[in-house]
């Protein structure tokens, strides 16, 4: 089945993605962070990534828990900078029903990234300024959770 079939409509699982841009740069990615909310650990996921300067050269990638959606959200807002501005997008992934949070790792939503899968994308928000927001969506990823 692919995503596009009408009947995976109601698994669906929001990923909010958070990219943070090399300063005065537009296409240069310094960091990239998945989270979304696992219903079986009752936990929030959060895998990420800074990206080098060099091509091929990335960093390993990172993965932690948090218990709760503002633990998550510090945690993001601390690694990228309260006063830096940051992209937005807000995903709906149908395709993670079958797979266990064991499975799940950086790449693998690196690889899923589609804009077939987006609601919504954000670009340059404030953590400072948009902090009301940015909340809203991660309390959302645990609210709207179908799986």
């Amino acid at each position: 089945m692919s995503y596009m079939e009408s009947e995976l409509q109601k698994n669906s699982k929001l990923v909010l993605m958070f990219e943070h841009q090399e300063q005065g740069t537009l296409d240069k990615i310094d960091l990239r962070i998945f989270l979304l909310w696992d219903p079986m650990s009752e936990k929030f996921l959060l895998f990420g990534r800074r990206q080098s300067a060099q091509p091929r050269k990335n960093t390993p990638p990172f993965y932690f828990e948090f218990p709760s959606y503002y633990d998550a959200y510090s945690f993001v807002k601390r690694a990228i900078g309260s006063r830096e501005s940051v992209g937005l997008t807000l995903y709906n992934f149908n395709n993670l029903l079958f797979t266990s949070s064991q499975n799940l790792d950086f790449e693998f939503f690196e690889d899923l990234m589609d804009r077939r899968y987006e609601i919504a994308g954000y670009d340059r928000c404030s953590f400072h300024q948009q902090k009301r927001i940015i909340k809203d969506i991660i309390i959302s990823l645990e609210s709207s959770s179908t799986f």
